[in-house]
C-alpha cells in the first residue's frame, strides 16, 4: 500500500510519495513563497491545504476577520471542514471548504 505525505514549509508544499516506505520521492513545491501550514485529505477525495504570507496573511479562510494570523490545522467532520486559527480561533464550513465565502467563526455553546 502506498504512501502521500503532505509535507508543509516555509518555501511551500511538498508530496512526498513511497510504494513501499524505503524509496520516497518528491514533488513540488506547490504554493512556491507561501507557508503551507496545514493540510487535509477531504472525504470526497480532494486536498485542502492552508497557507500564509508574512505579506499578505493567511489565504484560509479569507473572513472578514482581518485579526487571523495563521491556520494551525484542518479537520473534517461530517461535511464540515474546521480550521483552527491563531489566536485560539475556529472556523467553520459547511459546505467541505468548497467556497471561501461559506467560512464563518464557530461560537462556544
Amino acid at each position: 500500500m502506498g504512501v502521500r505525505l503532505l509535507v508543509g514549509t516555509s518555501k511551500g508544499g511538498f508530496w512526498v510519495t513511497s510504494d513501499d516506505r524505503r524509496e520516497w520521492a518528491v514533488e513540488g513545491p506547490f504554493f512556491k513563497g507561501w507557508k503551507v501550514t496545514a493540510g487535509l485529505r477531504l472525504a470526497r477525495g480532494g486536498f485542502m491545504a492552508a497557507v500564509a504570507s508574512d505579506v499578505y496573511g493567511p489565504a484560509y479562510p479569507d473572513g472578514d476577520d482581518r485579526r487571523l494570523r495563521q491556520i494551525w490545522t484542518l479537520c473534517e467532520h461530517r461535511g464540515t471542514v474546521y480550521a483552527g486559527v491563531q489566536d485560539a480561533g475556529l472556523f467553520t464550513s459547511g459546505d467541505g471548504g468548497k467556497s471561501s465565502t461559506t467560512w464563518s467563526r464557530a461560537s462556544p455553546g
